[in-house]
């Protein structure tokens, strides 16, 4: 005999199906059936889970989906955010905030001549992304107009211990140093305490917040080009909840800046590789959209962090993929999408040297400084601080201890992502999806290559680049294990639209 609670009853009644329109044993829920069945309730009897379905929503329709895969990853960076305790001020917190000093030079003295411009902050990291922390800052009416703040960073360094290094090293940290008011050296000689702006450095924590959750959204955007929406919403989740990019969120530091910059630049690739751009045989001003658009996403990648280097080596790298497929099976596709590459690369490097003063005096000086100062800061750290990493072995067990908990772990993650990359060989899936596969793939190796080569310290931010194609790998061979297991023992998902 049937049973259904009394407090049920009538609701069953009003949410029961229509005669002839099919049993609630078709209901696509199968969470529901398996707890209505473990309370007794018989499945395709029952009213009772026809309407504990109809009351979580059914099935969601394509654009609800659509809007839960771009909306979950924000918001749970949001609430992490907002629940997570504060730690107090990070000491690197005050290097980035004071180091909007810059825009200040720049957009309100106008001045490209200023000293300041030669000083070590300006010559060891590109202005960029320091410009639009104070771009920020400005719109709520704040701006850092004095070295002060950048300075007092080098004072809290003991230079007799050997932290400002020797010679020519000792010098230019001196010289931020000696740009530091004499009160604040005072008081920082006194009892060591940092003149910390803390509304400034509130302030751009709500930004690195906004920038988070931006990102969180486009990792979700790029796993649905991969085919799978349910791979990007699982890939944004996840790295919204992982512990690296929760600490890069919680500060006021530069990392979540260049990581959304760089996953945006991701993302305008996979549309660079549109097969349906290839239908109109010309470079119209779409294609002129997306190369502006890749140049100036790379060129704030790179000009935020340079470890973003290496979604300009993925270009590097679908170039040839593209310059190949062009000479090989002759697609209008692949030309456009080598041109679109070609002119987006050109233009992120005249993108990223305008904008810093720093190279006007000595051009190829100051693009060697960039790279060489990073070398020697960290010879100087290497000295005070733990945790150098110098081989490769290290660096792997470095990237896999952080990312995923451990090496072995790390190597089946390489594992999925060489499956993945058979899956894209072999056409699975097809069209777009594997377009996009194939790039979330690229992406992967190159950042993998890249970081066991150069990572200086194993310190969890030096992990960064790495981890949105992490989530995605692991988003999508999930979502792949899923699929199988209901084609192979349920009922197979039904097929949509995925864009």
């Amino acid at each position: 005999s049937e049973i259904v609670p009394s407090r049920w009853s009538g609701l069953c009644r009003r949410l029961s199906p229509p005669a002839g329109q099919g049993s609630v044993g078709d209901c696509p829920l199968p969470l529901v059936r398996a707890l209505s069945e473990r309370r007794g309730h018989r499945f395709g009897d029952s009213k009772l889970p026809f309407a504990a379905a109809t009351l979580v929503g059914m099935q969601l329709s394509s654009r609800q989906r659509k809007w839960l895969v771009v909306l979950a990853p924000a918001v749970i960076v949001l609430c992490v955010s907002l629940f997570r305790k504060d730690r107090g001020i990070d000491i690197d917190e005050v290097y980035w905030v004071g180091s909007t000093y810059y825009y200040h030079l720049l957009a309100h003295e106008r001045d490209v001549n200023h000293p300041d411009w030669q000083l070590l902050p300006a010559r060891e990291n590109p202005p960029i992304g320091r410009y639009l922390m104070g771009l920020y800052l400005n719109l709520f009416g704040r701006c850092i107009g004095t070295p002060d703040l950048m300075a007092s960073f080098y004072l809290n360094f003991d230079p007799e211990k050997g932290h400002w290094g020797s010679g020519p090293a000792y010098d230019k940290r001196h010289a931020v140093a000696m740009r530091a008011t004499a009160e604040t050296a005072a008081a920082m000689k006194e009892n060591g305490r940092l003149p910390a702006d803390r509304s400034a450095i509130r302030i751009v924590r709500t930004m690195v917040v906004l920038c988070a959750m931006c990102c969180a959204v486009i990792i979700g955007l790029i796993g649905c080009r991969c085919g799978s929406r349910p791979a990007g919403l699982l890939a944004g989740s996840i790295c919204a909840v992982h512990p690296v990019m929760v600490h890069a969120y919680g500060l006021a530091l530069i990392d979540m800046i260049a990581l959304l910059f760089a996953c945006l630049t991701v993302l305008l690739y996979m549309s660079a590789f549109d097969e349906r751009r290839g239908v109109r045989r010309r470079f119209d001003w779409r294609s002129v959209l997306l190369a502006l658009g890749i140049g100036g996403s790379l060129a704030c990648a790179c000009g935020a962090k340079m470890n973003s280097l290496v979604v300009a080596a993925v270009g590097v790298c679908l170039g040839v993929w593209a310059v190949a497929g062009q000479a090989h099976r002759r697609r209008v596709a692949h030309r456009e999408a080598a041109i679109v590459l070609a002119g987006g690369g050109i233009l992120s490097f005249v993108f990223f040297v305008v904008p810093n003063p720093t190279l006007y005096p000595a051009f190829f000086n100051g693009l060697v400084a960039l790279f060489r100062e990073h070398a020697l800061t960290a010879g100087i750290q290497e000295t005070f601080v733990r945790g150098a990493l110098h081989t490769i072995p290290t660096r792997l067990a470095f990237l896999g201890q952080t990312l995923v908990a451990s090496p072995l772990i790390m190597a089946a993650v390489a594992g999925m992502a060489g499956f993945q990359a058979w899956c894209c060989l072999n056409d699975m899936p097809g069209g777009r999806a594997r377009q996009g596969l194939a790039i979330v793939v690229c992406w992967w190796w190159v950042a993998f290559v890249l970081l066991l080569a150069w990572v200086p310290f194993a310190w969890g931010r030096y992990a960064l680049p790495l981890l949105p194609a992490t989530c995605l790998i692991v988003g999508k061979t999930c979502d792949d294990l899923v699929r199988y297991a209901r084609a192979r023992w349920g009922t197979a998902p039904d097929s949509e639209p995925l864009s």
